[in-house]
């Protein structure tokens, strides 16, 4: 009876060992571009798909997740007209990154690891609202006035057990995460027929890193078996 209660601790002692934490690390991005009237009402919507944790690997027990968004772009004032233009100039745009099934710009409200690039970022009430202007801007006749724009964020946050977002990642499939790209501009223009043109790309990459405990594979099980047995044999 005193050799099974030793061989019932050693097997114990081996299986806890076995038990380490392992990681993986996925990642997404996606990234499109919007060209046309400096002003229209429908977004661009950009999704990436982050490879879900699967649970036949083992046991979640947190995630690492970052996210690097941006939004750039060029916009070009054209003065059609025979004398100068005086423009008037406000670049106002804004994006929304979306994730666990949110909306509105959902994961904009949490924290993010570095401030806008611009320095009068964020304007407005909107997640990722950003404005560039007023500028003031003397196009000749016939000339191009041309302005690039943009700004990027870093999002960090680990989740655990018991947190809203954390069952997400387990499954078989993608946890889908979102960019959508607003731009919208203001131009006033004084002294002559006038025209405008916009580039505007948005893009996001989305990394996680999974912390799990593996499932001991039939080998290493077998393993224990023979150890606890070579034990019980010596000790007898």
């Amino acid at each position: 009876m005193r050799n099974k209660t030793k061989v019932v601790g050693i097997l114990l002692a081996a299986a806890s060992s076995a038990a380490f934490a392992d990681v993986a690390t996925v990642s997404a991005g996606a990234a499109g571009n919007v060209g046309g009237t400096p002003i229209f009402e429908s977004p661009a919507i950009h999704t990436a798909g982050l490879e879900q944790f699967d649970s036949s690997l083992g046991t979640l027990t947190g995630v690492d997740l970052t996210i690097h968004a941006w939004h750039d772009g060029v916009f070009e004032f054209t003065n059609l007209g025979t004398t100068a233009s005086y423009q008037v100039q406000w670049i106002d745009y804004s994006f929304e990154v979306n994730g666990f099934g949110g909306s509105g710009g959902n994961l904009l409200f949490e924290d993010w690891v570095t401030e806008p690039s611009l320095p009068n970022d964020p304007f407005g009430t909107a997640p990722g609202h950003f404005n560039t202007g007023p500028d003031f801007i003397d196009v000749a006749a016939g000339e191009t006035a041309v302005e690039t724009f943009g700004t990027y964020l870093d999002f960090a946050d680990s989740y655990s057990v018991g947190d809203f977002e954390f069952s997400q990642f387990i499954g078989d499939g993608n946890l889908d995460f979102e960019i959508v790209d607003w731009a919208v501009f203001s131009v006033f223009a004084f002294g002559a027929l006038t025209e405008w043109s916009l580039d505007s790309e948005a893009g996001f990459t989305v990394e996680a890193t999974y912390t799990y405990t593996p499932v001991p594979t039939p080998g290493a099980l077998s393993m224990l078996a023979v150890s606890g047995l070579v034990a019980t044999r010596r000790r007898r």
